[in-house]
This record gives structure tokens, C-alpha cells and sequence, in this order.
């Protein structure tokens, strides 16, 4: 018969906070399971902390199942935290090519390259910028039609200064509705049915949150389109007694968290201003 093993923290997943947390947060709880869905690089942690490897999975608000390999494992604690962080957003359906490229991979081109850059937030226009002036021709593609009068403006402003090294073409509110890969450059159809010929493709759509196997409805949450999850100002979720922190925070609080942020966390769990320290 399965047992359950009882925490007073349980932390979901491996984000870049997550260390941090740990540690603060083992000088407030006698008892703590951090489970990670791979095993990680070696860490010193504190002396209360057990940590379980394998995916994982809520089967109620208060408990989580983790597939370790010697097999499931259930645990359960008043206080959950999803630390489960984010990866970059991949458009469907597109082929693999060394060509098309993450944001978080882009390296510098060749100044007679032609790239396309598909999604212009901030990612994708502080690219734009390191490309202006770099390589032969840019385009700037975006489905949405929001940034068109910022977007239109720098593209003007700058078109001028850039003109004789990279010519720039922005569509804006016309997604990219395909590509084929050849062996010696990229054809882009756009869904205005416009055809690009580019050698290189950046992807900067943004990111998505790590928490699509996680069960959420059975813990009584739901992610939205971008993988996040609803917080209030304390980083706890509609569901009492569960909270998040990284990159998969979402509105209200949209922000990624700092030391501080952690210490709010953690005040709201114990329900203590004044958080212990390190001696």
C-alpha cells in the first residue's frame, strides 16, 4: 500500500530561485521536499531538505505525486510552492534547421546575411537593434498589430540612420504562417501570403511556463495561454495554502522574483513579518 510522507514545505521544480528559496526557507520549516523533474548539478542543501527526482504531478491541493525510480512517491504539505521556471515559446509545425534559432541563442551575423526576427516585445526589438547596421537585410515580423506605432516610429528613425547597411522591411499584424528549409536559406510565408527568403530565423516569442504536467486542476488552479499562473500580491494562487515564484508568477504579479519578493513569500507562509536569518 502507498504512504504518504508529511512536509511542512513542499517546492515544485528547479527555476533559478529556487536555490534561494531553499535555503531561506530551511531556517523557517523543520521539514522540506524539493522535487525536481531531472536530476540537477550537485548542490550543498540544508540538512532538512529531501529531495525527490522525477516528474511530478498534484493530485489534490495538498499532496503531490513524484515518479521517482523506484516508483511513485506521494508527499504532502499545507504549503506549496511552483518553482517549475519557463522555456522558450516554440511555434508549431516548424522544421528543424540549424537556421532557425531560439533568442536565447542568437550569436552574432554576418554582414551579408539576410534574418528574420519572428516576434517583436522586448526581446525581439533589443535583437533588432544589435542587427541594425550589421546585416544586409532584416525583417521584422509580428503578428500583433499593438506595436505598430512604436514599432513603425523606430523603424523610421533608424531606417535613415542604417539605410546603406541593412535594409528593413516591419510587418506587423501578419504572423508567420510557415517556413521551409533549403539547404542554403529559409523560405518564410507569412500569412498575408507574402514569401521571404532569408538565411537565418530568430525566434523571440516569448516563453512558457513549465506547468503543463503538473495536474493543475486537481489542485484546483489553471494556467493561462503563456503557461502562468494567477497570483495576489504575496505570490499565493486562487488555491490557499499554494503559491508561486520565477517565471511561472502571472498577472497579478508578472514580474520575476528577487530576494526580497522571496522574504514576502515566505512572510505569507508563516505569517511573520520578521523572517529568521542567518547567523
Amino acid at each position: 500500500m502507498n504512504t504518504t510522507q508529511h512536509y511542512d514545505l513542499i517546492l515544485l521544480g528547479n527555476d533559478t530561485v529556487a536555490g534561494a528559496l531553499l535555503q531561506k526557507a530551511s531556517l523557517e520549516f523543520a521539514r522540506i521536499a524539493w522535487l525536481i523533474a531531472d536530476e540537477a548539478d550537485d548542490i550543498a542543501l540544508p540538512w532538512n531538505v529531501d529531495r525527490f527526482v522525477g516528474p511530478f504531478h498534484f493530485v489534490s491541493s495538498k499532496q503531490i505525486c513524484c515518479e521517482t525510480p523506484p516508483g511513485p512517491h506521494r508527499i504532502s504539505a499545507e504549503r506549496i510552492v511552483i518553482a517549475t521556471g519557463s522555456m522558450p515559446r516554440r511555434l508549431p509545425h516548424l522544421p528543424d534547421s540549424v537556421r532557425i534559432q531560439q533568442a536565447e541563442e542568437f550569436t552574432a551575423c554576418g554582414s551579408e546575411e539576410r534574418v528574420a526576427i519572428v516576434g517583436m516585445g522586448l526581446t525581439g526589438q533589443s535583437i533588432r537593434e544589435q542587427l541594425l547596421g550589421c546585416c544586409r537585410e532584416l525583417h521584422c515580423i509580428e503578428s500583433s498589430e499593438k506595436l505598430r506605432l512604436s514599432s513603425n516610429r523606430i523603424a523610421r528613425t533608424r531606417l535613415q540612420a542604417t539605410a546603406l547597411a541593412t535594409r528593413e522591411t516591419v510587418h506587423l499584424g501578419n504572423g508567420l504562417a510557415g517556413i521551409d528549409a533549403e539547404p542554403h536559406e529559409l523560405t518564410l510565408y507569412l500569412e498575408s501570403s507574402e514569401i521571404l527568403h532569408v538565411d537565418r530565423v530568430v525566434l523571440a516569442v516569448g516563453r512558457i511556463g513549465n506547468t503543463g504536467r503538473l495536474n493543475l486542476s486537481a489542485a484546483g488552479l489553471q494556467a493561462d495561454d503563456s503557461g502562468r499562473i494567477w497570483c495576489n500580491s504575496d505570490y499565493e494562487t486562487w488555491t490557499p495554502g499554494i503559491y508561486a515564484i520565477g517565471s511561472v508568477v502571472g498577472f497579478a504579479q508578472e514580474s520575476h522574483v528577487s530576494g526580497s519578493d522571496l522574504d514576502v513569500v515566505l512572510t505569507a507562509m508563516t505569517g511573520r513579518s520578521t523572517l529568521a536569518t542567518a547567523s
